[in-house]
This record gives C-alpha cells, structure tokens and sequence, in this order.
C-alpha cells in the first residue's frame, strides 16, 4: 500500500512539472518558437536606390539570311556570307571571343496553297560586343557591306565590373532611403531608432534606353545612359 502510494506521489509531482513547462511555454512562445510576450517593437521600410551612368558597351545582332530553290545551296551561300562578316568585323579590331552565334534557322517557304516547297531560307544569327561604343555605328556598317543584311537589336549596357561598382551605389542609395523613411516614422510615433535586425535585398533592374538611325551611310547611334536599380526590405527596432 505504502509503495503504491510513493508511486502515486512520484506521478502527481511530474504530471505538476510537465504542466507548468508546458504553461510557461503556452505563455511566452506563439507557434513558430518565437518570444511571444516580449515581443520586439519594430518598424518595417523599404527603400530603392538608382544611379545612371553612360554605357560602355554595345551589344549587336547582326543577321545573314539567304534564300534559293535549293537547301545545300542556301545553306553553303549562307555559311560564305557569314564568314565574310565575321572577317569585317575582326578587322574591326572586334575580338573573335566577342563574336557569337545567337540563332541559326533553316526552313522551307512554301507556295500560296502551302502544298509545294518553293525554296529554303537560312538565317545566321551573330550577337557582337562592342566595347568600345563610339565605333557601334562604324562596327554595323562594316558588316552591312560584308553581306549582312539585317540588324535585329542593338543594346547599350554596361560592363561586369562597372555593373558591380554602380550596383553597390544603387544599394547604398537604397539603404539611405529606407533609413530615411525609418526615421520620419520614428519622428511621428515620438518613438527612437536603436538599429536594424533584419535586411534583404530583392531582384534589381537595368533600364538601357536607345534611340539608332540605320538609314544614313554612317549610322548614326544615340546610346543615351544606363540605370540601375537597387531594392532593400529594412526591419527597425525601435524604443
């Protein structure tokens, strides 16, 4: 009898413990494991920062399309005028490892009624980087006259580094404009900045507007200037 009840009492003192744990963590922490009493005052902002600089690169698609009745012809008259081009533009002191194909297609034309091929087109892609892009005009007009009878897209932009450099101002201009909007908070609700706990950054953009004439001799370019953009998510804590 003694031992049973020994045993009873043994249980009702950790049935007692295993409640008053589970009381204390009922109390203080929400369903995440997070302090849920004390919870910390925070102010959320976010802030975008931009810097324009002038472009220093110039991406080309520079096209050969060939046409005829037969498709090894088409294809052999095609392979021709694309090496011509390719040949223009590194005398153009164009590097070869600046030079690639960005597309190469091939397909039948057909008649009206769409029954009988009439001939073969093949079409050679070549995206060209420029670097230096003063000479973006002269560059296209070198490889018009080697044979190269469509210019799909010129894009200015910006180098890797010079990308990482303005990229690392946009985000300190990001930065200060979260900062800012923090602290006019702060100022209204009477309350005080005491640091930040938490900071992301999300995506970022490259805005490269262009304006290109391509019917003069000497093409004329007009690259205009390169933004970047940066976006930051700043969590305050305040007193």
């Amino acid at each position: 009898m003694r031992l049973r009840n020994k045993i009873l009492s043994v249980l009702l003192v950790l049935i007692l413990t295993v409640l008053t744990y589970a009381a204390i963590a009922t109390a203080n922490f929400d369903s995440t494991g997070n302090i849920e009493k004390n919870k910390m005052k925070t102010i959320e902002v976010s802030g975008t920062g931009t810097v324009s600089i002038a472009p220093d690169e110039a991406i080309v698609v520079i096209g050969v399309q060939t046409r005829s009745a037969d498709a090894l012809v088409t294809q052999k008259d095609n392979a021709a005028k694309t090496e011509k081009v390719v040949n223009a533009l590194i005398a153009a002191n164009i590097a070869k490892d600046n030079i690639e194909t960005s597309s190469y297609t091939m397909y039948p034309v057909r008649d009206e009624k769409g029954e009988n091929i009439t001939g073969y087109v093949v079409s050679n892609e070549l995206k060209v980087t420029i670097k230096d892009i003063n000479r973006t005009g002269d560059v296209i007009d070198r490889a018009v006259e080697a044979g190269a009878n469509e210019v799909n897209s010129i894009r200015f932009t910006i180098s890797d580094e010079s990308q990482q450099k303005v990229r690392e101002q946009a985000l300190n201009n990001a930065v200060k404009a979260a900062r800012l909007d923090a602290d006019r908070l702060a100022s209204e609700l009477g309350v005080t900045i005491t640091g930040p706990i938490q900071v992301s950054t999300s995506g970022g953009t490259i805005t490269t507007p262009i304006s290109f004439d391509i019917k003069s001799a000497t093409t004329p370019i007009l690259p205009g200037s390169v933004t970047v953009s940066a976006f930051v998510s700043v969590t305050y804590e305040f007193e």
